[in-house]
């Protein structure tokens, strides 16, 4: 998130009313392969002590790279995320895909993110983002895999801008080719509790051949961040920007810290 980081520990009142709000916003888009983890990391991390607890729940009509099928899907994520040290912040995130009728849990990632001090209200600030994950597709192999992904962002006035360099490297299966996974985000606050952003993911294909513009999966999304109670709301509605890209995506994610 890009807005004030949560202070205080307790539920949001109104925690229900966000979720139910959650499922009817994207039940409403016609429109998953967008990405697992759907945010651009900033240096929004819990400090020690702290246990924050973030949902993600997105939705996208997908387009088939060789045909003009689509297959409607729903795409999830639990994480729960502990302040370990300062600076650092350790977590366990559950991935879970909809495909039909039917939830399954699609594997589990287990995460480490270190943000460099800095100045938390204006100039340059960078950190680093490991993954070890083990994934269970709906449609491939179970293996291992690991993500990087350094974190570069800029704050000057209202202005935020964040670059993830996503380097996502299978440790096991038969393709253990790294592939190049960015995403970005310029966002412009509005007050203390709201921000309006633009946000940029892409799938870029094995590092050392990346895939050509119109075979890449790019997603470019209007998106708000905003406080609602105690929760951090981030909404988001986009579409593709290639033809191999999915047609329109939505995501919403919410986090709020847990009591001590």
């Amino acid at each position: 998130m890009t807005i004030v980081p949560l202070k205080q520990h307790r539920w949001p009142r109104h925690i229900g009313h966000i979720a139910v709000g959650m499922v009817f916003f994207i039940s409403t888009i016609t429109c998953i392969a967008a990405p697992t983890d759907f945010r651009v990391l900033t240096d929004d991390i819990a400090v020690p002590g702290e246990t924050n607890l973030e949902w993600q729940l997105g939705h996208a009509r997908q387009s088939n790279r060789f045909t003009d099928s689509v297959n409607p899907a729903w795409q999830g994520l639990f994480e729960l995320a502990n302040g370990i040290l300062p600076q650092w912040e350790a977590s366990v995130q559950i991935p879970v895909v909809r495909n039909n009728i039917s939830w399954r849990v699609a594997g589990l990632n287990a995460e480490l993110q270190y943000v460099a001090p800095h100045h938390q209200e204006e100039n340059f600030y960078w950190g680093l983002r490991g993954e070890i994950a083990y994934v269970n597709p709906v449609d491939g192999s179970r293996a291992w895999q690991t993500e990087w992904r350094p974190i570069l962002g800029y704050r000057r006035n209202a202005w935020h801008a964040v670059l993830n360099l996503g380097l996502m490297v299978p440790v096991t299966g038969h393709n253990q080719r790294g592939t190049f996974e960015p995403s970005a985000k310029l966002t412009r606050n509005i007050d203390e509790r709201s921000a309006v952003s633009v946000e940029y993911f892409v799938e870029a294909g094995p590092f050392a051949h990346l895939y050509s513009h119109r075979l890449r999966n790019e997603l470019a999304l209007a998106v708000v961040d905003t406080k609602v109670g105690n929760a951090d709301v981030n909404i988001g509605i986009g579409k593709g920007l290639t033809a191999s890209s999915d047609r329109w995506v939505a995501k919403i994610v919410l986090s709020f810290a847990l009591g001590d």
